[in-house]
């Protein structure tokens, strides 16, 4: 297990029935179940290939489902699934899936999700939706950076826009890894703002991140 699927798998309830969405290869279900957090699993993936190895990794446990699916276009209420996992997708993706599915996602009772990218729109997406973001766990695995996000029922709605780019419990708690990319963020900005000034341009959009950026170094010193 890789560091970014323990710490998707540490938020999981004791004795959840979970989905876990694009199982891939099933080692998030195969680690639930061979550690007696979940009590079952359904893990689907819309590829065939994914789900055979999946089966191959699995075959001996009976409380680990294997199931085509679009996304929870597969799913039903009567699964009674209280745990979703959608990880390794891209964020807009991710909202789409459970959007398109709102009575499942509703109807569940934790969401954890690591969106590749586009964070801001899924922790958006959360509170429009009623989820309240209760952590998120920012870590490094390979040489890549990872935010995993656990969201539950609850209103919240944040006042800054620097927690929804980055996330108010990455913000809060500054761990060494979040530090980490924030100075890469730095560094970034500054060589994108020397092309820009090399080339007599402007980006509002760039000022616009700058800003925020700045508004989240304040909320950490």
């Amino acid at each position: 297990m890789t560091k970014r699927l323990l710490g998707i798998v540490k938020y999981v309830p004791q004795n959840s029935k979970v989905a876990d969405i694009g199982t891939d290869h099933g080692y998030v279900a195969k680690y639930l179940i061979d550690n007696n957090i979940a009590s079952s699993v359904i893990a689907s993936d819309i590829n065939t290939g994914p789900l055979e190895i999946a089966k191959s990794n699995t075959k001996h446990l009976s409380n680990i489902e294997l199931r085509i699916s679009n996304g929870l276009s597969n799913y039903k209420l009567s699964d009674n699934i209280d745990t979703i996992i959608i990880a390794g997708m891209g964020g807009y993706l991710i909202t789409e899936i459970l959007s398109n599915n709102i009575e499942i996602s509703s109807n569940a009772t934790r969401l954890i999700l690591q969106p590749q990218n586009a964070h801001n729109k899924v922790r958006k997406f959360l509170h429009e939706k009623g989820f309240k973001i209760i952590d998120e766990t920012f870590l490094e695995d390979m040489e890549k950076y990872y935010t995993i996000i656990v969201a539950e029922k609850g209103l919240e709605i944040y006042d800054k826009e620097c927690y929804y780019e980055y996330g108010f419990h990455n913000i809060k708690e500054g761990n060494i890894f979040f530090r980490k990319f924030l100075s890469n963020e730095q560094k970034k900005f500054e060589l994108i703002t020397k092309q820009l000034a090399t080339e007599g341009a402007e980006s509002d959009k760039l000022q616009q991140d700058i800003q925020i950026y700045k508004e989240t170094i304040k909320c950490i010193q």
